[in-house]
């Protein structure tokens, strides 16, 4: 099979954390990141790492051993369930997660990456603190959210929309 498989990427997101770093503070921000990840590397083993990616996201990189995947992916989750207390203030931390697995759900980095992401679009679609795994299904879903976003656009352009109270000349 390809170099690297079977191996699996968990896709986290901290829900919501823009909200921290504006009510309380891009300090308090980057001290929640950084209690996340040291909470995320104090539960994922060798030979397996975990990295942040950018923003509020993470991503394991994980490889079945004598745990399945799933159940560390699980397991991972769980360990951010518990609140974090960065600089004396307590916060509970809604985090979305999706899982792509090589080689079923992609070949490439890129398309497990992809999928991963998809999958963590999906979780936070379904409500706090889930754990999804990709399925095919999630490409028709965003290649249709990308067509009505088009077709939005067109209307908009061609003026296609009228305002809610235009008729009577009243909003609400």
């Amino acid at each position: 099979g390809p170099r690297g498989c079977p191996v699996s990427l968990l896709y986290l997101e901290i829900d919501d954390f823009n909200l921290i770093n504006d009510s309380m503070g891009h300090e308090v921000g980057d001290e929640v990141l950084k209690l996340v990840a040291a909470r995320l590397r104090a539960n994922v083993e060798a030979p397996d790492c975990v990295g942040r990616v950018a923003g509020s996201e993470f991503l394991a990189v994980l490889r079945p051993g004598a745990e399945a995947v799933e159940a560390q992916a699980a397991r991972l989750l769980q360990s951010l369930a518990l609140p974090v207390e960065p600089l004396g203030t307590l916060h509970y931390l809604r985090i979305n997660a999706g899982l792509a697995h090589c080689p079923e759900h992609g070949r490439t980095p890129e398309r497990l990456f992809r999928n991963a992401g998809l999958a963590t679009h999906e979780a936070r679609r379904r409500g706090q603190h889930q754990l999804v795994a990709y399925t095919p299904e999630f490409d028709r879903a965003a290649g249709d959210r990308l067509q009505l976003v088009s077709r939005l656009h067109e209307a908009i352009e061609k003026n296609e929309f009228a305002s809610a109270g235009a008729a009577s000349g009243r909003l609400g």
